[in-house]
């Protein structure tokens, strides 16, 4: 708080820096680190994207009101996920999805076992890892967002043009050595044609 003097009365805890590193080199870190690691291909990967976001979200500020909607509304769609991959009682799955009750139900009569629970979704493990990328989306856009409400918001778009850059920039590169795989390491479960092999 400023006295009338214009001189700071303590400590104002929105200007305090942070002791470790700064909230721009964090979303740097994340989203370009997130690029080299093939973003969310492997289950591997996302699970260390994932928790590296949640760390630097908890590390950071706490988002203005203004931003709470759309912050809100990515962990909800991470919810719904979730909710989609929770076994239900065979009775509750036929009223909220008739036609999935009946594939599982299918699904089981083939193994030759029945079951009495099954989920809205059809591949549960997919819904959860949907849910993780939703809840990595929400802390991204918690990190980015408080570094625009702190220092505009060319740092942060910087750091995503700067990673689309990287990213084309890698793909020429493997366009011209002709590599049908990414880094030398993984390899698409695709046909990819010249120039089109790259971490996107």
């Amino acid at each position: 708080m400023l006295r009338a003097g214009g001189s700071y009365n303590g400590r104002d805890p929105v200007s305090r820096p942070s002791p470790l590193l700064p909230p721009v080199a964090r979303l740097a870190l994340l989203v370009g680190g997130s690029l080299l690691a093939l973003g969310t291909v492997h289950p591997e990967s996302l699970l260390v994207v994932a928790t590296l976001a949640s760390i630097a979200a908890a590390l950071g500020r706490r988002s203005a009101t203004s931003l709470a909607l759309p912050y809100g509304v990515l962990v909800g769609l991470s919810l719904v996920s979730c909710l989609q991959a929770i076994p239900l009682p065979f009775g509750v799955l036929e009223r909220l999805s008739p036609h999935a009750a009946e594939i599982w139900r299918h699904a089981f009569d083939l193994l030759g076992a029945t079951t009495a629970f099954a989920s809205i979704s059809l591949d549960p493990g997919a819904s959860l890892l949907e849910a993780l990328k939703w809840l990595t989306y929400a802390n991204v856009f918690a990190i980015a967002a408080s570094i625009a409400r702190h220092r505009g918001a060319i740092p942060a778009g910087a750091i995503l043009f700067g990673t689309a850059i990287l990213a084309a920039l890698i793909t020429l590169g493997h366009g011209l050595v002709g590599a049908r795989t990414v880094y030398g390491i993984y390899q698409p479960g695709f046909d990819v044609l010249p120039w089109q092999t790259g971490p996107l």
